[in-house]
C-alpha cells in the first residue's frame, strides 16, 4: 500500500518507495504481467517503452471511440422486457479481449516507474525523474479512461456484466475479472498514486515547460497537447476517482429509477383503498386498532421504507451531478445524473405526500407508526422523522435547482437525439405530469416557511399528548409496583412436581394459560376472575417443526429455550420467556387451545411469531391497548391472535382488555374459537380433557355473566376489514 510521508527538505508530501515497489509487484502479480526490458535513450528513435506507450494510447483513443458508439447504438436500440441482440452481445467479450491486452502495457508503466515519484530529486536527475513520473501517471491516466469506457457499457445490461465476468483461458482473462477490477478500483491507494504524482509536476511544471519547448522529444511525445492539458488530465482522474467514476453511466440505475416510480405509483392507489378500509374498521371499533388493522398500517410502513431507502440512494449517489459543478463530468453525463437525482427525490416527495394525505388522516395511525416495530424494522418516531425531511427547506431548494440544471442541459441536447433515449424521453414525461413540479417552482420561502412550521405544529400536538401519557404512566407504574410488594404466599401449584409434569404433558404451542393468585395483592386491580394470562409457545423441537426458528426475532431466543423458558408473558418488568416452574406459583390454571375448524395453524404459528416480538417490551402502564411499544398481559394475547374479534373495555380515552375478556372466547359451542381443555381451581382438577373429566359449568360460573353478556353474538362477521393485508 501507498504509505504518507513528508521530505524534510521540501515540506511535501510523498510516498514511500518500498511500498510502491510493492504495491508495483503485487498489481503485477495478480494481472500476470511479464516485464520487459528498458533501454534508457534520451532522444532518437524512440525507446520501446515510449514507442509502446505511444502505440497503446493511440489504440485506446480508437478503442474507447467503438466503445461510445456502441454505447449509444444499445440504448438507442434497448427496449425493456426485449433481450439483447445476439450480434450486440458478440461484441462484449471482443471489447473485453482489447481492454485486457490494453491494460497490461499501461499497468506495466504505470507502476514500474511509481516509485520514482517519491525518489529524491535534484539537478543531476531532475530530467530522468519527471519523464518517470510523468510516464507513470499519464500510463494510469488512460488506464482510467479505459476503464471508465468499460464501466458505462457493463452497466447498460446485466447480461453485459456477465459475460464480462466469465473466464476466458485463451486471452488469461480470470473467472470474475470485471468484479475484482471494481474492488481494486476503490482502494485508496490509487487515489494516492495520482495525488502523489501530481504533487511532484505541479511543484516542477516550469522544468517541465522548458523541456517541451526546448523540443524534448520524450517530453513532447508524453505531452502532445502540451504540460499544462497533461497535468489537467491528471488532475481529471483524481477528481473522477474521488467520486466513484463507474457508476457514472449507470443505466442499471436508470431501470431501477423507473421501476421504482412505476411502482411508487401503484403503491399510493393501494395506499388509497387500504387506508378507507383501515378507516372504517377503527370506525366501526370506535377507535379501537385490532391486530388485523395495525398489520395493515405496518405494511403500509414497511412499503414506504421500502420505497424510501431505493429512492434516496439515488438520490444521494447522482447528486454530485448537481452540486459539483467543479467534477468535470461529461454533459450527457451531468445530465443524466440529474435527471436520476431530480425524479428519485420528487417520488420521495411524492410518497410522503400520499402517506401523509391517504393514510395518516386517522390521528390513531400517526402515532401508531411512531411507536415503530424492531422486529418490522420501523424505526420509533417514523413518521416524525419523514415528515422533519419532508419540510427541510435545503431538499425542496436542491429539488428547484435541479429542475432548472435539468431543462438548462437538455435545452443543449439536440431535439432528436433526445427522442431517442428512453430515458430522458421518460424523465421528461414525469416531470410534466407531477403536481410537486408545480408545487416547487410556485413556493416562495415564506411559503416553504408555513408549511414547515404546519407539520411542526402537529408534531409538537403529538408531543404534548405524549407528555400527558407519561404522566400516567409513570403515575400507575409506581402505584402497581408498591402493591406488587405484598405477596402473603405461594401459589397451591408452586414447585410441586407432579403439577409441572401433568402441565407440561398438556401443552401445545400456541395454548393461551389463564391464572390466578389470590395471595398477590395486585390481582385486587385486575376486573374479573382470571388476573393474568400468558401465551406457550413451544420447546425449540416444536418451533423447528413450525419453521419458526427460521426467523431472527425467534432465533434469537434460542438459549433461553433450550433452558425451559417457553412461556411468553409481559410482567411489570417487561414482556419476556419464563419457564413453567416459575409460571406455577399460582393457585388456579387454565389452558385454552385454538379450534382447528376456526383458528388455522397459520395463525397460530403467526400468533407465536407475534408473542416472540413484543419480548423486550415494557409493561403498559397506561392500560391502553392502542399502543403497540408495551404491552400488558392480554394485550399481547389481543395483538398475537390478530384475527380473533377480542372484545374490550374502554376507560377514560384508553382502549383496555382484561384477562377475563380473553377468557369467555373458550367452550364448547361452535362459536367461541377456543377449547377448554384443562382447568385447575384453588390447586385442584376440576376439568380435563385428556382424563374425560368435564366441568365446563365450573369455569362458566368463575367468568359469573361475562361470559355470556361480553361474547359478541355476530362473531363471525362482526369485522369490516374484509380484505387481508
Amino acid at each position: 500500500m501507498f504509505n504518507r510521508n513528508f521530505d524534510k527538505e521540501r515540506q511535501k508530501r510523498t510516498l514511500s518507495a518500498t511500498s510502491l515497489g510493492g504495491l508495483f509487484f503485487w498489481l503485477l502479480t495478480s494481472c500476470q504481467l511479464t516485464l520487459i526490458p528498458v533501454e534508457q535513450n534520451l532522444c532518437g528513435p524512440l525507446p520501446l517503452e515510449l514507442a509502446e506507450f505511444t502505440e497503446a494510447r493511440d489504440q485506446s483513443r480508437s478503442f474507447r471511440k467503438r466503445m461510445n458508439h456502441f454505447i449509444e447504438t444499445v440504448r438507442q436500440d434497448m427496449k425493456p422486457e426485449v433481450p439483447i441482440h445476439p450480434e450486440l452481445l458478440k461484441q462484449v467479450p471482443q471489447f473485453r479481449a482489447e481492454y485486457f491486452s490494453l491494460r497490461e502495457p499501461f499497468f506495466k508503466q504505470a507502476f514500474l516507474h511509481a516509485s520514482k515519484i517519491v525518489e529524491k530529486l535534484d539537478s543531476r536527475n531532475q530530467h530522468a525523474l519527471l519523464f518517470r513520473t510523468s510516464q507513470s501517471l499519464l500510463a494510469g491516466t488512460e488506464l482510467v479512461k479505459n476503464f471508465r469506457a468499460t464501466g458505462a457499457m457493463i452497466n447498460l445490461h446485466p447480461m453485459f456484466r456477465t459475460l464480462w465476468n466469465e473466464s476466458d483461458l485463451t486471452h488469461g482473462i480470470p473467472r470474475d475479472s470485471w468484479t475484482q477490477s471494481l474492488e481494486n478500483s476503490q482502494k485508496a491507494v490509487f487515489r494516492d498514486f495520482f495525488r502523489a504524482g501530481l504533487e511532484r509536476l505541479q511543484i516542477h511544471q516550469v522544468p517541465l515547460e522548458k523541456y517541451w519547448e526546448g523540443h524534448d522529444c520524450e517530453f513532447l511525445t508524453l505531452y502532445p497537447h502540451g504540460i499544462e492539458k497533461g497535468i489537467q488530465e491528471v488532475r481529471e482522474n483524481i477528481d473522477i476517482l474521488e467520486v466513484d467514476f463507474v457508476e457514472m453511466y449507470s443505466i442499471e440505475d436508470e431501470r431501477e429509477l423507473i421501476e421504482l416510480v412505476e411502482e411508487s405509483k401503484e403503491i399510493r392507489e393501494v395506499w388509497a383503498r387500504r387506508a378507507q378500509e383501515i378507516y372504517d374498521a377503527i370506525e366501526y371499533d370506535r377507535g379501537l386498532i385490532r391486530g388485523e388493522v395495525r398489520l395493515g398500517v405496518y405494511e403500509i410502513g414497511e412499503n414506504y421504507l421500502r420505497l424510501r431507502e431505493s429512492l434516496y440512494y439515488l438520490a444521494f449517489k447522482h447528486l454530485p451531478k448537481l452540486t459539483r459543478p467543479d467534477i468535470p463530468y461529461r454533459p450527457e453525463d451531468r445530465l443524466r445524473g440529474i435527471g436520476i437525482s431530480l425524479l428519485a427525490g420528487l417520488t420521495l416527495y411524492g410518497n410522503a405526500q400520499a402517506l401523509e394525505n391517504q393514510v395518516l388522516r386517522v390521528p390513531e395511525i400517526r402515532t401508531l407508526l411512531n411507536q415503530g416495530d424492531p422486529v418490522l424494522r420501523i424505526p420509533e418516531g417514523f413518521w416524525d422523522q419523514v415528515l422533519g425531511e419532508f419540510t427541510r427547506i435545503k431538499y425542496r431548494q436542491l429539488l428547484e435547482e435541479g429542475l432548472w440544471d435539468f431543462e438548462e442541459l437538455l435545452n443543449t441536447q439536440e431535439e432528436s437525439v433526445i427522442q431517442k433515449d428512453r430515458f430522458l424521453v421518460y424523465v421528461q414525461a414525469e416531470l410534466a405530469n407531477n403536481p410537486m413540479v408545480v408545487e416547487i417552482r410556485g413556493d416562495t420561502f415564506f411559503e416553504q416557511m408555513a408549511r414547515s412550521l404546519y407539520f411542526q405544529s402537529k408534531g409538537a400536538f403529538e408531543f404534548l399528548k405524549g407528555i400527558i401519557k407519561g404522566v400516567q404512566y409513570r403515575s400507575s407504574q409506581i402505584f402497581v409496583n408498591i402493591m406488587s410488594m405484598v405477596e402473603l404466599r405461594n401459589g397451591k401449584l408452586y414447585a410441586e412436581t407432579y403439577w409441572e409434569e401433568f402441565v407440561k404433558d398438556r401443552l401445545k404451542p400456541g395454548d393461551i394459560l389463564l391464572e390466578k393468585s389470590p395471595f398477590r395483592l395486585t390481582e385486587r386491580l385486575v376486573p374479573g376472575y382470571f388476573a393474568h394470562v400468558a401465551l406457550y409457545v413451544g420447546t425449540p423441537e416444536d418451533l423447528r417443526q413450525l419453521d419458526l426458528l427460521s426467523l431472527p426475532h425467534v432465533r434469537a431466543h434460542l438459549s433461553e429455550l433450550a433452558e425451559g423458558k417457553t412461556i411468553a408473558e409481559a410482567l411489570r418488568d417487561g414482556t419476556q420467556l419464563s419457564s413453567l416452574k416459575k409460571f406455577l406459583d399460582i393457585d388456579d390454571l387454565v389452558i385454552l387451545r385454538p379450534k382447528a375448524h376456526i383458528i388455522p395453524a397459520e395463525d397460530i404459528r403467526a400468533a407465536i411469531s407475534q408473542a416472540f416480538s413484543h419480548i423486550g417490551k415494557k409493561y403498559d402502564f397506561n392500560f391502553d391497548t392502542n399502543s403497540w411499544d408495551a404491552v400488558t398481559c392480554s394485550e399481547m394475547i389481543f395483538h398475537s391472535y390478530m384475527h380473533v374479534p377480542w372484545a374490550y373495555g374502554k376507560i377514560l380515552n384508553s382502549y383496555t382488555i382484561a384477562p377475563d375478556d380473553i377468557a369467555i372466547f373458550a367452550g364448547s359451542d361452535d362459536q367461541r374459537p377456543f377449547s377448554l381443555i384443562t382447568v385447575i381451581h384453588d390447586g385442584q382438577l376440576v376439568h380435563d380433557q385428556l382424563t374425560d373429566l368435564h366441568n365446563e359449568e365450573l369455569y362458566i360460573r368463575l367468568l359469573r355473566g361475562r361470559y355470556s353478556y361480553g361474547f359478541p353474538e355476530n362473531l363471525i362477521d362482526r369485522h369490516p376489514l374484509e380484505s387481508s393485508f
